[in-house]
């Protein structure tokens, strides 16, 4: 069955026009764990018609992919080649312009294997209902010829204001404004409130914690595993 998981914004109207004024979009990122130390969080969501209420709705649903461009700056992830996915799932790329899809890899994760002698960049979609049911690239890692890589998806939501034009499928190393990292472990819906002066507010639950402005993002959303821990 799948799961969705719904996070809700608010922002008042002064806030609202503020954000609005200079010029910055709502963004939305995805948590994950690793085997490779040079994964990167990738824009999932994007918007810059956020409005007083603004709704992120994720489900349990992904796909894996490959490609020849590299997580850099501000490259979006295109020409890509994926492949439906379930947790537990070998994805194997042999540049003929598929993935072939076999069970028995990490059960929590995604294993990404490069069967080629070049290299490519791997990652893990996730299905974003408020784009229209499409997926969205999540975590994006360079994948060697020869080689493996295991993304694990976590429930780590985060969602920050800042400078328009980062695009889905983007990397977002920074925000301009203090960021909301939501863990949603067990969670189908959670709200939280940006003011423009205060930050963030939660009632102080324990899902959430706020991240300062300018902090880095990737340290925030990924986390390495070692493959001996993966195994």
């Amino acid at each position: 069955m799948v799961v969705s998981q719904k996070v809700v914004v608010f922002v008042d109207p002064t806030t609202l026009a503020a954000l609005k004024d200079l010029g910055y979009a709502l963004y939305a990122l995805k948590g994950f764990e690793t085997t490779n130390a040079q994964g990167k969080a990738l824009v999932w969501g994007e918007t810059t018609a956020f409005a007083d209420t603004t709704t992120f709705i994720s489900t349990d649903e992904y796909q894996a992919f490959v490609t020849k461009e590299v997580v850099t700056g501000g490259v979006v992830l295109k020409e890509i080649t994926f492949a439906d996915v379930a947790l537990g799932d070998i994805a194997t790329f042999d540049g003929s312009g598929s993935l072939k899809v076999t069970t028995g890899g990490y059960p929590a994760g995604v294993t990404i294997v490069n069967a080629t002698t070049e290299p490519y960049t791997a990652g893990l979609s996730a299905r974003s209902m408020d784009a229209g049911g499409n997926f969205s690239p999540v975590a994006g890692a360079p994948l060697y010829g020869l080689s493996e890589d295991v993304i694990v998806p976590v429930d780590k939501f985060l969602v920050t204001f800042s400078t328009a034009g980062v695009p889905v499928g983007a990397p977002l190393a920074h925000s301009m404004t203090q960021s909301l990292l939501i863990d949603m472990t067990g969670q189908t819906l959670l709200e939280g409130t940006f003011d423009i002066n205060k930050g963030w507010t939660f009632d102080g639950a324990p899902w959430g914690e706020t991240v300062p402005a300018g902090a880095d993002l990737f340290a925030v959303l990924v986390k390495e595993v070692p493959l001996s821990s993966a195994d």
